[in-house]
C-alpha cells in the first residue's frame, strides 16, 4: 500500500492462466485474496478525483484543477444524496502499478542484477517499488509516485521496446461493479448487486447535475408521455434527446418514440447506453421506435472508449429509425447506431461516417448472440483496424435478414463488405462490391452498383417492396419507405380512400 492507494489486486488472465498451471500457487494465492478480500477496495476521494479527471481528458497524468472541481462535485452529491454515498469509481486497474512480462531469458538476467531495459522507463515516470514474480509467467509488478492513464502508460512502454518485455498491462482490480461516471456537469452513480464483477445480477442508476455549487438528482422531462408501452415518453426536441442520454434510470424498460426529426449539430453528444469497461456499464434496455424520423448530424468522438454509437450498449428493441450523416469515432465496437448490440434492430439505417479499432460496423460495430437485424442499411464510410464490415465488423450468433450495406469499408484483419467476421446466420443480405472496395464477406452476397440498384436483386430475394422498402430502379439504391406504397393520401394507412384515389386517377389518366 502506497500514499492513498489502499488495496490492490493482481489478478488477470495471465495469472489465471499460471494457476491452472501451478494448483498450489493457485492455492497460496487465493488464500491472500480472501484475506485482502475482507476489507473492501476503497480509493479515497482525491485518488477517485484524479482517475475520472484522466479517464474526461484522456491524458497521461489528471488536470489538477479538473481534479478540484470533480473532488468538490462528489463531495457536494454524496452530502445531498446519502444513498448514493458509499458509490465510488471503480477503475479497470490499479492506477499506480504496470505488470510487464518478462522473456525466461529477461528473468534471470533480472534476478541476476543484469537486466536494466527498463530503467531509464522507469526513473522517467517515478517507479518507487518493483515486485518479481517469476514462473513460467514471470513479470514484474511496477509500483509508481502517482496516479497515470494507465491504458496510456503501457502503450509509452510497449511502443519504447525494452529488450525482453513480452507484455505491458494494468493491474486488474477486483470489486463490486458499483462505479460513478463523470460527464460533467452530469455523474452518474451506477449501484450493482450480485456475482460482480463476473456477472452482476441487478444495477440501479442515479444521474445528478451540478448547477450553481448544488446537486440535482436529473429527472427529464420529454415532450409528453409516461415510458409505459401504451405512453411512451416522446422525443420530440434536441432537449429530449439530451435528456434521454442522462437518464440512465430510464434506460431499463421504458418505451420511447420519436415524433419530429433532429438535427444534433454542434449539439455535445454521448451515447445513449454505455459500457465503457467491466465495471462502467449501464446498458439501454429500453424500446425506442424512431416512427420514421431521421436524426442527423450526431458527432461523437471518444476515441479511447468502447462501445460508441448513437447507442453504445443497446440491449432492448429499437426500430423505425433513420441515422443520417453521423460521424462516429471510438476504440472497440463502434458503430453508427449501436456499438454493442444485443437488441432487435428493425427497419433501420445510417449513413455517414464511422472510425475506431476493433469491431467496427457502419450500423453496429459487434452484433451479440440472439438479436435480429432485418429490414435495415448502412451507407457509411467505415475505417477500422480488424474486424470491420460495412454493416457489422462481428456477428456472434446474431440473425441478419434482408439488410445491405454500400459505403466504403476499410480495415487490416478480418474485413469484408458487409460483415468482418460471422458466426451467426445472414441471409437474403447484400454489400455493393464496388463502392465498398470489397470483394468478400463473411456474409452475404456482393453485387455490383447497377445490381444493387435493381429490383429484381431484392425482389427475388423476398424482399418488400410494397410496405417496408421502395427502390428507384436503375437509380437509387433500396431505401425505407414511411409510408406504405398504397397510402396515397398519406394518413399513414391503407383504406377504402386510397382505393378512391387511385380508381379516380386511373380513369382520368393521370398518376395519383
Amino acid at each position: 500500500m502506497r500514499g492513498n492507494l489502499r488495496i490492490f489486486y493482481p489478478m488477470n488472465e495471465r495469472i489465471r492462466e499460471m494457476f491452472r498451471i501451478y494448483p498450489k500457487i493457485a492455492e497460496l494465492i487465493v488464500i491472500i485474496c480472501i484475506c485482502f478480500s475482507t476489507a473492501s477496495a476503497v480509493i479515497d476521494p482525491c485518488t477517485e478525483a484524479q482517475m475520472l479527471a484522466i479517464e474526461l481528458e484522456g491524458q497521461l497524468r489528471s488536470n489538477a484543477e479538473l481534479a478540484e472541481q470533480i473532488y468538490s462535485d462528489l463531495a457536494v452529491i454524496r452530502s445531498t444524496y446519502p444513498e448514493v454515498a458509499n458509490i465510488t469509481y471503480r477503475p479497470q486497474a490499479a492506477p499506480n502499478q504496470l505488470m510487464v512480462g518478462l522473456t525466461q531469458e529477461a528473468a534471470a538476467q533480472y534476478l541476476n542484477g543484469q537486466y536494466h531495459a527498463l530503467d531509464e522507463l522507469n526513473e522517467l515516470y517515478g517507479v518507487i517499488e518493483i515486485e518479481t514474480h517469476f514462473s513460467s509467467y514471470s513479470f514484474l509488478l511496477l509500483t509508481f509516485n502517482q496516479v497515470y492513464n494507465i491504458p496510456l502508460l503501457a502503450q509509452i512502454y510497449i511502443d519504447a521496446q525494452p529488450e525482453g518485455v513480452r507484455y505491458v498491462e494494468g493491474n486488474g482490480m477486483i470489486g463490486d461493479g458499483s462505479t460513478i461516471v463523470a460527464e460533467m456537469p452530469f455523474y452518474i452513480f451506477i449501484k450493482k448487486w450480485g456475482d460482480c464483477p463476473s456477472g452482476c445480477t441487478g444495477y440501479e442508476c442515479w444521474s445528478f447535475k451540478i448547477e450553481d455549487g448544488q446537486a440535482i438528482l436529473w429527472t427529464p422531462s420529454y415532450s409528453g408521455g409516461s415510458g409505459t408501452e401504451a405512453d411512451p415518453y416522446k422525443i420530440g426536441k434536441v432537449s429530449d434527446w439530451t435528456d434521454l442520454m442522462y437518464a440512465a434510470r430510464d434506460w431499463w424498460d421504458k418505451y420511447f418514440i420519436m415524433t419530429e426529426d433532429l438535427d444534433l449539430e454542434g449539439v455535445a453528444i454521448k451515447p445513449v447506453g454505455f459500457s465503457y469497461n467491466s465495471f462502467q456499464t449501464a446498458p439501454f434496455y429500453g424500446y425506442f421506435d424512431g416512427q420514421g424520423h431521421i436524426i442527423r448530424n450526431a458527432d461523437i468522438n471518444m476515441p479511447t472508449k468502447d462501445r460508441i454509437g448513437l447507442f453504445g450498449y443497446v440491449a432492448g428493441e429499437i426500430s423505425n429509425l433513420g441515422i443520417e450523416d453521423v460521424n462516429i469515432t471510438g476504440n472497440n465496437f463502434v458503430g453508427g447506431l449501436a456499438g454493442e448490440n444485443r437488441s432487435d434492430i428493425t427497419a433501420c439505417y445510417v449513413t455517414g461516417k464511422v472510425k475506431g479499432n476493433k469491431f467496427i460496423g457502419g450500423l453496429a460495430g459487434y452484433i451479440a448472440a440472439g438479436p435480429v437485424i432485418t429490414d435495415s442499411y448502412a451507407s457509411v464510410t467505415v475505417t477500422g483496424n480488424s474486424y470491420v464490415g460495412g454493416l457489422s465488423g462481428i456477428s456472434s450468433w446474431g440473425y441478419v435478414y434482408k439488410s445491405y450495406s454500400a459505403g466504403p469499408v476499410d480495415g487490416n484483419e478480418y474485413v469484408g463488405g458487409l460483415m468482418g467476421r460471422n458466426d451467426g446466420q445472414v441471409a437474403n443480405s447484400f454489400w455493393d462490391i464496388q463502392t465498398s472496395g470489397q470483394t468478400s464477406s463473411a456474409g452475404g452476397e456482393g453485387k455490383t452498383t447497377a445490381e444493387m440498384k435493381t429490383l429484381s436483386t431484392f425482389s427475388s430475394a423476398g424482399w418488400d417492396f410494397v410496405e417496408i422498402w421502395g427502390i428507384g430502379e436503375k437509380q437509387t439504391y433500396p431505401y425505407l419507405r414511411t409510408e406504405s406504397a398504397g397510402d396515397l393520401n398519406h394518413d399513414k394507412k391503407v383504406d377504402f380512400e386510397d382505393f378512391a384515389i387511385l380508381a379516380s386517377n386511373w380513369l382520368e389518366g393521370t398518376e395519383p
